[in-house]
């Protein structure tokens, strides 16, 4: 009879680690699944950050052979004008 009781009591004791182990786990396990959700948000927006320039530059490969755009290039970062042109640079704004 006692052997009984010892071996049922052996098996609840092992019952209730085993519970508390897989309870431990499945907490931890959550946790490292909502950071990999936010890690994955975080990279859903750099993607959208990213196709949103690689638009912007498509139109710029787009626009290149554009004379406008080409002259709108020179005189802003060059300061390049037509010939006969008086350029006039604004310095009160630096």
């Amino acid at each position: 009879m006692r052997k009984k009781k010892r071996v049922s009591i052996a098996i609840k004791l092992f019952v209730v680690l085993f519970a508390l182990y897989s309870a431990v786990q499945l907490v931890g396990l959550q946790i490292k699944i909502n950071a990999k959700k936010q890690e994955q948000e975080q990279l859903k927006l750099q993607v959208e950050q990213q196709k949103t320039e690689n638009n912007k530059l498509e139109d710029m490969l787009e626009a290149g052979y554009d004379e406008d755009y080409i002259a709108s290039l020179a005189r802003e970062k060059f300061g390049y004008g037509y010939s006969g042109e008086q350029v006039y640079i604004d310095q009160s704004s630096k």
